[in-house]
Parts: C-alpha cells; structure tokens; sequence
C-alpha cells in the first residue's frame, strides 16, 4: 500500500488525472441524499447547471422539483467552465495532503455525478497534523490549540450531512471537533449579520465530540454534521456556514504519545464488524435470498455489496491514503458502468451466459444493478469474499480471473 508522501510512478499518475480533470466547485444534487438548497446558489444535476430559486432542506432526501431552480447551461462530465472547474497544480512528486484532499472530492464527484462510489477504499485522513489551531469554546472548558505539546491534533477533511466511521486505537479519552481550516489556517472567526459568535454557538458546540476510549477492530460513528444544517434556525448563518463546506474540517485530538493507524471513512460502516477478518462463515446468506425471492425483486432490493475492506484490516501503526483495489479503478482497469468502451461490457455479459450466469444481454451493453448483483453473488458463491478484500461487484482483476474469465468470444473490435 501507498504512504502518505511517497514518491512512485502511480502517484505521478494520480497527479497527472487530477491535473488533467477539471472539478468542477458546484455541489452536485443527488436523488435521495439529504441536502439543503439556497437561493443563488449555483449546482449541477443531471447534465445540468442550475441556480436556485429557493431556500430548502430536503433531510429525508433531495427530490428535483424544477420550480426550485432557473436553468443556467448544459453540463458535461470534464467540462472546462472558467472560475467554476479546478485543475490540480503540480508543486511536487510526493503523494501530499493536497493531492489526497483533491483526490477525495474527485471521488466524491464520481459518486455524486457517476454513481460509481469507491469511497470505501478512500481514508478521508489526510496524514496531516494540525498547524495554527486555537479553538476555546464552552467557557474556555473545550480547547484545542497546538502550542500544547500535550496532546496532538490531526485534520479530516470532511462534507455536510455524512457521517464518518473512525478506526484507530487509543486507551485514553479522544476528542473531536469541527471547523473550516484552508491552507494551514483555521477560519478565526464569522460574524454574521453582528452576531460574532457564529463559530462558537453553530459549529464548534454542534460538533464537539468525545469518546472515552477508541478501539481499532470496534469502530465509532460520528454523526454531527449529519444534521447540523438541517438545526440551523437563523437562514442567514445557515447560508455562511453552506458556503464555507469546503473548508470543513474535523480535527481530531489525541494523546502526544498515541501511535495508531488512523482510518476515516465516509459513511456508517458500523455494521461492518464482522466483516473484518477472513472467515469461511461470514458471506453465505445473499445468495439464498436471491433464490427465496422472485429475482427482480430481489435485484432492485439488493444493496449490500460488502466486502474486507483493506484500509480497515489491520492496525500496523501506519495510516495509509487508499485501498490498493483504488488503484486499479484510478488507472481504468476495472471495467464498471463508466467505462466508456461498449464492447468490453459485451465481452463481460458473453462470458456469463455462456457460464449461464445471465440469460440475455442488457440492454445496449448498459450496466444494470442485475448485472453488478450477479458479479457479486458469484464472487461469493467462489468464496472470493472470504479472503479478497476491495470487491465491489465490478471487474476488478480477481473478478475477471475467477468470476469472468480472460476468453475473448465476441471476436468483435472496438470501432
């Protein structure tokens, strides 16, 4: 696995597909993902550059109504837009927290735009010790400064309305805390509409969090920022606090002598426990509900594609940026519904039904959830998900040796 500042020929490449992708800074809207929309603000949805028209909370998840916006201009996935999309500048050949902070939000745009979520193999921990902090909120009680060699702070950048899976290993109390912080500075203060206490009233008691220990195989959920919008009363900080989410960011304050691997992933993965260790026992029940159900139904319902998550497996006193699978994703190795080569999906659904894994082709060699599911549950039936880690119902290298096959039987070029 990679280290946070290595220097390698794949972290050139890494660098050279966010120098070249342009990122675009518009949130992009998601069918049933909580969000709240303001009036002026710019987003993108469905191929579309839309402005809003209204102030709205959508907790139980967004739903387009075009009454809520004005359309702007079309969107297409890399399009250059001046001042809206982001180019990484190269300053250097190390993997650094500005490369892994981007390459987060290129992946956040995936899943957003693409629906193609790899954020699991993703560490939202950037390896990045804190710089300039001084925060002192509930009467001076709560503080987090680093000019105290007492403990240590460490950045996560994070995004509204997620949670944020921990894993780490410390005995002793941890404390966690949010803020905006941008190049090495924490936002010192926010005054809205004269209020000057905006930081210390919405975010910083809002988000503080303390746990009085923190094991690595047992993870902790935490889930302040999940509805900290949402509880905002007064629309004025509401729409500050918005706009200031790409500076959002947790730090994380733990003892000066604390030496574990840190592991943050975005989203709740507490239920993922018991898949933690390599087992003959764990995977063995999907299957059979897809055989006790009728199959569409079954299909549409299916959405738990688990699997031993590498970043998660072990506590060697390392933190690591990826999951090694990332990898493969990242330099177009993995056939998935974005891959922009019609015949490879083709030569993917030949080969299972010649195996009579499929019965037909889908349509236009589309990627369906039929066909992902079907993946899956073969990895399983192989027990491939006993002892791989990273499988996400895609074509990966181990799903084509052992699920697909190498066999070409389309004959067929790509024209």
């Amino acid at each position: 696995m990679i280290k946070f500042n290595s220097t390698n020929i794949f972290v050139g490449e890494i660098k050279e597909l966010l120098k070249s992708f342009n990122l675009p800074s518009y949130k992009v809207l998601v069918e049933g993902e909580p969000v709240s929309i303001f009036d002026g603000f710019s987003y993108i949805y469905s191929g579309m550059i839309l402005v809003g028209k209204v102030n709205k909370d959508f907790p139980n998840g967004f739903i387009y109504n075009s009454n809520d916006f004005s359309y702007r201009d079309t969107y297409f996935y890399n399009q250059n837009i001046l001042n809206v999309t982001h180019n990484l500048v190269i300053k250097n050949t190390n993997y650094d927290y500005l490369t892994h902070n981007r390459l987060g939000n290129y992946l956040r745009f995936v899943r957003d735009y693409q629906q193609l979520d790899l954020m699991s193999m993703y560490n939202c921990f950037n390896g990045q010790s804190a710089n300039n902090i001084d925060i002192k909120f509930d009467g001076g009680n709560k503080v987090f400064n680093t000019s105290d060699n007492s403990y240590k702070l460490f950045t996560v950048p994070v995004k509204y309305n997620k949670d944020y899976t921990f894993y780490l290993d410390c005995p002793t109390s941890l404390e966690i805390v949010a803020c905006y912080y941008l190049n090495n500075n924490q936002l010192n203060n926010l005054i809205v509409n004269s209020d000057s206490k905006v930081l210390e009233n919405y975010l910083y008691t809002k988000t503080y969090y303390k746990a009085n220990a923190s094991r690595f195989n047992t993870p902790f959920v935490y889930s302040k920022l999940k509805d900290l919008l949402f509880n905002v009363g007064n629309d004025d900080v509401k729409r500050v606090l918005a706009q200031k989410e790409l500076e959002l960011t947790l730090l994380l304050k733990l003892p000066k002598d604390n030496t574990s691997s840190i592991v943050v992933l975005e989203g709740d993965y507490s239920n993922d426990i018991d898949q933690r260790y390599f087992s003959n026992n764990t995977f063995s029940s999907h299957s059979q509900r897809i055989v006790n159900c009728k199959v569409e139904e079954s299909i549409k319902q299916f959405n738990e594609f688990n699997s031993y998550k590498q970043l998660t497996y072990i506590n060697d006193n390392n933190s690591y940026p990826f999951a090694t699978r990332l990898m493969e994703y990242l330099t177009g190795n993995v056939i998935t519904p974005i891959d922009n080569i019609e015949l490879n999906t083709k030569r993917v659904e030949t080969n299972l039904i010649k195996k009579k894994v499929l019965n037909t082709y889908t349509p236009y060699y589309d990627w369906n959830k039929e066909l992902r599911v079907r993946l899956y549950l073969q990895a399983q039936d192989k027990k491939m998900l006993n002892d791989t880690f990273d499988i996400l119902g895609y074509v990966d290298k181990d799903i084509e040796a052992k699920v697909v096959g190498f066999e070409d039987t389309t004959k067929e070029w790509e024209g």
